[in-house]
């Protein structure tokens, strides 16, 4: 999923029993994921069951957000994760 003006996402970890907050700079949008069954089985660093206690959060400049660089123009994202 893409979420537009995100600046910081909290993540509710109830297994452990904290939360893990996801920041960043110069991103527009963000996304979460998670590979689900068949992509998780097809990763060979991850295990087949994994999917179910995970999930991905991403500084992007993704769809409507996306940012157009011309030949030798650079854009940084910053992403800082910390556990609360």
């Amino acid at each position: 999923n893409i979420y537009y003006s995100t600046s910081a996402i909290t993540i509710e970890d109830r297994a452990w029993n904290r939360k893990i907050l996801v920041e960043k700079q110069n991103s527009k949008t963000s996304v979460v994921w998670n590979p689900w069954i068949a992509k998780s089985q097809r990763m060979p660093d991850f295990g087949d069951d994994e999917y179910h206690v995970m999930v991905c959060v991403e500084a992007t400049n993704c769809a409507d957000a996306k940012i157009e660089l011309a030949p030798g123009r650079a854009h940084s994202i910053t992403q800082l994760i910390s556990v609360l």
